[in-house]
């Protein structure tokens, strides 16, 4: 069994009551960096994707919230997942098993981490579908969001397009596996695929990122996003990468996590 992509999940709890942001991927992406240290050091300077994804954190039902943020008592426990991938895949693997009972600091508070447990995505399963599909759902479980001039746009569905969503798994493909697709390929087999506008929706919702001590205000989209068409196998195994590396700008922060099914 090769591994192609490899999910960590983090259990933690915090130290005293604490108050954590509805979007609080940038710390959890700065604890990322900190823990990789060096290996990690040069990633902003490469054109290729980042080697990870982050999945923000699962509280659990009815947590209180307050002033755009949950509060945390010090019994609650959660957990948030950092989806790696890449040559550094082992490595980072390695020191994720080794954070149990340190801390990561989540804007003013600090959390324990309680246990960390990893599942992995092998190549056998990534290839193993030979069925072919006519419909492809997809429900974005955080913000959808696609970098302009420095920020997001909103955009209207029919300018999300299947090739513009898959772009992401399949350039991370192309990264983690022996079988590269093509260009061209993987433009032919997005082309048949239309999305059903009565059938989908989008919100545009906007939210705070923490960057240097600044806030800045972004534009993503919620909602869910039905497509039909020949789908080929191409596209099948862009739609299971998909849903555990997420899709679009932002990976690294939590955004884009989308819930992809093919029927």
């Amino acid at each position: 069994m090769r591994p192609m992509i490899a999910s960590t999940r983090v259990s933690i709890r915090p130290i005293k009551m604490s108050y954590v942001p509805f979007q609080h991927g940038e710390f959890l992406r700065a604890f990322v960096y900190k823990t990789m240290k060096p290996l990690w050091n040069s990633l902003h300077d490469s054109n290729a994707p980042k080697p990870f994804s982050i999945n923000p954190i699962q509280f659990p039902p009815g947590m209180k919230k307050e002033r755009k943020t949950f509060v945390v008592p010090p019994h609650v426990h959660g957990y948030f997942d950092i989806v790696v991938f890449g040559k550094d895949m082992r490595k980072a693997l390695k020191r994720f098993s080794e954070l149990n009972r340190k801390t990561i600091q989540i804007g003013q508070y600090r959390f324990k981490i309680v246990s960390t447990n990893t599942k992995y995505l092998p190549e056998e399963t990534l290839n193993s579908s030979q069925a072919k599909f006519s419909k492809l759902e997809m429900t974005f479980k955080t913000p959808l969001f696609f970098l302009k001039e420095g920020y997001g746009k909103e955009l209207r569905m029919h300018e999300l397009s299947l090739e513009k969503i898959m772009r992401t798994p399949f350039r991370i493909y192309n990264m983690v596996s022996d079988q590269k697709i093509s260009p061209d390929d993987f433009k032919k087999a997005c082309e048949p695929i239309r999305l059903l506008d009565q059938q989908s929706s989008l919100t545009a919702i906007r939210f705070p990122v923490h960057n240097d001590d600044k806030q800045i205000i972004y534009t993503g989209h919620k909602g869910r996003l039905v497509f039909q068409g020949k789908i080929n196998g191409t596209i099948s195994k862009l739609v299971k990468i998909a849903n555990w590396t997420n899709v679009g700008h932002g990976r690294t922060i939590g955004l884009g996590k989308i819930h992809a099914r093919l029927s």
